[in-house]
């Protein structure tokens, strides 16, 4: 009896152990069934605001399509003979509740450009026009540190002046097709943000009007043009006024101005 009882006793225990162990299993193979389903809740998550943020930028595209498209029906009003529009008119701040900031008030220009603190001001028509990077060549480009190199032996400032000229006469033809130019200023060997930067008043707005029109969108020299209007009254308190700048030209924090051939269109500005 005390035998059969003991195998009885061993009987159980062992069933009660592959129970156990059949329960160990399930938790263990439930596991990653479990991190499955909550990664799958994130991912699902993160896929509908994935979406939702592709919904919003395909909106703003569509709202910044239907604006262009809206402004250049408005300007072809204007170059028309229509009154000004009421669009081309109103001001468009970038952060209205923020000061302006001084270097797109005085330039049109600013180095952090969207990522900016201060508010960017921004019109729709000006008798001004900025084409920003226009003016290419070696010199302009180059890198500061390679001045001192054999590299810039190779480009002296006869052979940049010579090539200057050749891009001015190539210019100021298609300019002059749109009106009557007033100033023409370009600058260059300056910092990035106001390299190669081409500014051309016209006598009227319409002038610059029809400027914009047929100069945005194109190409010169492999680059495409972007223009703009600009609300800049003068450059004077910008430009540099020394001749020789003791201070190297992409040190300086004052515009350094190119020589206009024939010195041509060189107003106050």
């Amino acid at each position: 009896l005390s035998i059969v009882s003991y195998l009885i006793v061993q009987i159980k225990k062992q069933k009660k152990w592959q129970l156990l162990q059949k329960q160990r299993k399930i938790t263990i193979l439930s596991r990653p069934r479990k991190k499955y389903k909550k990664r799958e809740k994130k991912n699902s998550k993160k896929k509908i605001k994935h979406e939702s943020l592709i919904e919003e930028i395909k909106k703003k595209r569509e709202e910044q399509l239907r604006k262009s498209k809206q402004l250049q029906k408005d300007i072809n009003d204007y170059i028309d003979g229509v009154k000004t529009p009421e669009s081309l008119r109103r001001v468009v701040d970038s952060c209205s509740t923020k000061k302006l900031c001084p270097s797109f008030e005085l330039t049109g220009v600013c180095r952090h450009k969207n990522k900016c603190s201060k508010n960017h001001r921004e019109i729709f028509l000006s008798n001004v026009i900025l084409i920003t990077g226009l003016y290419f060549n070696f010199s302009v480009e180059k890198n500061p540190m390679e001045s001192n190199t054999n590299v810039a032996l190779e480009f002296k400032n006869s052979g940049t002046w010579h090539y200057f000229c050749k891009f001015y006469d190539n210019i100021i033809t298609k300019l002059k097709l749109f009106g009557e130019i007033k100033t023409l200023k370009c600058y260059w060997r300056n910092k990035k943000h106001w390299r190669a930067n081409l500014y051309v008043q016209y006598d009227t707005k319409r002038a610059a009007a029809k400027a914009w029109k047929n100069l945005k969108g194109r190409c010169y020299n492999g680059k495409p043009l972007v223009c703009k209007f600009i609300n800049v009254k003068s450059l004077r308190s910008v430009v540099c006024s020394l001749t020789n700048c003791p201070k190297s030209n992409e040190k300086c924090n004052y515009l350094h101005i190119s020589k206009i051939p024939h010195n041509k269109y060189i107003q106050n500005f």
